[in-house]
């Protein structure tokens, strides 16, 4: 929920979510490259500031880390974060599919 309920926030999560290994098993951390406060302020024009919040929030929550302490370069996303995510996109793939069904 962290990130849909923020401006370009769901953005940033599509993205984060596209690098992670497409595979059944789910990896306590996804290591998926460089992930920046910086970098998805400049994909998704939005403040740097709003940009390092999110990501600093869900750090602080265990979603996501980094290599280094510097909040930037080489990123992993929990198993948690990847499941909530693809829970989500079921549920949502679901009712879609349900409302054509009824067409």
């Amino acid at each position: 929920m962290l990130f849909v309920k923020s401006e370009s926030g769901s953005n940033i999560l599509h993205d984060l979510m596209a690098r992670v290994p497409a595979t059944a098993q789910v990896a306590e951390r996804s290591w998926i490259g460089a992930v920046s406060a910086r970098l998805a302020a400049a994909d998704y024009l939005i403040s740097r500031s709003n940009a390092g919040r999110l990501l600093a929030i869900a750090q602080s929550k265990g979603l996501l880390g980094w290599e280094t302490a510097k909040k930037s370069g080489d990123c992993w996303i929990s198993a948690n974060l990847v499941l909530d995510y693809r829970r989500w996109q079921a549920v949502k793939f679901s009712v879609i599919s349900d409302v054509f069904a009824d067409i």
